[in-house]
């Protein structure tokens, strides 16, 4: 009965990203005990996603336009949870759902996006539905077809970017730190975007003033993009960040330095 009323909920979540990661977790209790769910500027985010796939109608056969979110932050704003969450979010409500998550080096990618995703995989409510290592996550009993998997970004291993299509269901790339990702990787990766119900996310520190992440919320792409910046000095709570942020203004002098 417990599993039948997880499926019910699931449903409801499908187009409701915020209700999912309300529900998925136990906000306030365990390990979770001092967190009460997103922030508001992450909760605004999940706000979005869910308005455009209400927009987009997915019916499961006729392929619809790609929901592309790009995000420029400060440090320690809560970007890659939010990564993890929208990953689950889509994981659990689209069955055969795939999806692929990079970072601008190794060490990023082993040691925070994907140990985000891990650490948010054990403690969600479908857990048990779920099984997860170092390089995949997947579906117990349908590890070929609905999955997220982890894919280095050098850019002689762009041809792993190419060639997913999933005209029946949900395909995501998750970019982490994208502002140092080489260019060939998205140009591979919009191959997502031909067929089914795709998704991009472009998420970072925005350190160049060209490439994609730039492109997408400042330059020539603004007009595709559901885009934002997020000011670390006005989210962050940690006072250990906060006492870095002020490192860094009396080292580079001030909050006007580049």
């Amino acid at each position: 009965v417990f599993e039948v009323e997880v499926d019910h909920w699931l449903a409801s979540c499908y187009a409701d990203p915020l209700r999912y990661v309300m529900g998925a977790w136990s906000w306030g209790k365990g390990q979770l005990a001092l967190e009460m769910g997103p922030k508001p500027w992450q909760r605004h985010t999940l706000i979005d996603i869910g308005h455009e796939i209400r927009q987009r109608q997915f019916n499961g056969i006729d392929p619809v336009k790609p929901i592309k979110f790009a995000i420029s932050s400060g440090v320690g704003v809560g970007k890659t949870a939010l990564i993890a969450w929208i990953c689950h979010f889509l994981q659990d409500t689209r069955p055969d759902c795939k999806c692929r998550v990079t970072a601008n080096t190794v060490t990023q990618l082993d040691t925070s996006t994907w140990a985000e995703i891990r650490k948010w995989g054990d403690l969600k409510l479908t857990a048990p539905r779920w099984s997860m290592n170092t390089e995949m996550m997947y579906h117990v009993g349908d590890r070929v077809n609905w999955f997220t998997v982890k894919t280095t970004c050098a850019a002689e291993n762009a041809q792993a970017f190419a060639g997913w299509h999933n005209r029946r269901s949900t395909t995501a790339n998750f970019y982490d730190e994208a502002s140092t990702i080489p260019e060939e990787i998205f140009e591979k990766g919009r191959g997502i975007e031909v067929d089914g119900e795709p998704f991009q996310f472009v998420f970072g520190n925005c350190s160049r003033r060209h490439g994609q992440l730039h492109r997408a919320v400042f330059g020539s792409e603004m007009h595709e993009w559901n885009h934002r910046v997020i000011n670390g000095e006005d989210t962050v709570t940690s006072p250990v960040t906060r006492a870095l942020y002020q490192e860094w203004a009396d080292t580079y002098g001030g909050t006007d330095s580049d």
